[in-house]
């Protein structure tokens, strides 16, 4: 079962400047949730931070996400209109689109970055600009690995199964912007600009919007083994992934 959260771009985009650092991911009501450990059934902050360049070292614009699903929940969360918000429109203030980015934040664990808009360069200028034959890469599922309730690691799964092989492409990054390591690499599917605005002109305009995934593997405090982590993309053959994305549960209310 998918449990699914729709979050909506412009009501919370917040703009910030890199020089300030990432402080971590923890709920600001909660002053204790710095020492907090992961149990089944609990919720805990995740953040998704989602920026306008590549190269995160450098100063940028980025808009940061809060969530709290349970502990071991398959949740999917919704970025409601970040596909017009983020590329169509430039919320983030980027101008003539270079990339559109993202990783995933919890307490102190960061994960490497992926692409979600990858423009068109225009050769030998290395300009860039809008384009049909722009890459948009929606689908992403995030894997929390935990030992004995203590989180040691943030990766992302394969997210090969919604398109053909061609279209499944490595996308995992430094925060540099170089490819991350061979043993880290993660693929993902992704549609041209054109395909995406011919969707949205057919009434689906949620199928290029972002979509985070997130699942859990390891042991809690506890000592109580995950189970979530079965529902990954990976490890379903693509017909089945794409019978499970075309029958989702219907929205979750969403406070803020």
């Amino acid at each position: 079962m998918v449990v699914l959260f729709r979050f909506l771009l412009l009501a919370s985009l917040i703009f910030l400047i890199n020089s300030e650092g990432y402080t971590g991911c923890f709920d600001p009501n909660d002053v204790n949730e710095e020492e907090e450990t992961i149990r089944i059934g609990d919720r805990h902050t995740i953040c998704l931070m989602i920026g306008s360049d590549l190269n995160w070292s450098s100063e940028l614009s980025y808009v940061r996400y809060t969530f709290r699903p349970k502990a071991d929940e398959y949740s999917k969360f919704h970025i409601e209109k970040s596909y017009n918000d983020l590329v169509k429109t430039h919320v983030l203030g980027q101008g003539s689109p270079r990339n559109v980015t993202y990783f995933l934040g919890v307490g102190q664990n960061v994960s490497y970055t992926r692409m979600y808009h990858e423009p068109v360069s225009r050769g030998k200028t290395d300009s860039y600009g809008d384009d049909e034959n722009d890459k948009i890469f929606p689908f992403m599922t995030a894997m929390i690995d935990v030992k004995d309730g203590k989180i040691i690691g943030l990766v992302w799964d394969n997210s090969c199964g919604f398109c053909p092989k061609r279209d499944c492409l490595k996308n995992t990054y430094t925060f540099t912007g170089q490819l991350a390591p061979s043993v880290s690499q993660r693929k993902g599917c992704y549609l041209t600009r054109k395909q995406c605005d011919q969707l949205a002109e057919e009434d689906d305009d949620t199928t290029c919007d972002m979509n985070l995934y997130v699942i859990w593997t390891g042991t809690d405090i506890d000592g109580k083994p995950f189970q979530s982590s079965g529902y990954r993309f990976s490890a379903f053959p693509p017909s089945s992934i794409q019978h499970q994305f075309s029958n989702l549960l219907p929205d979750y209310p969403h406070s803020k």
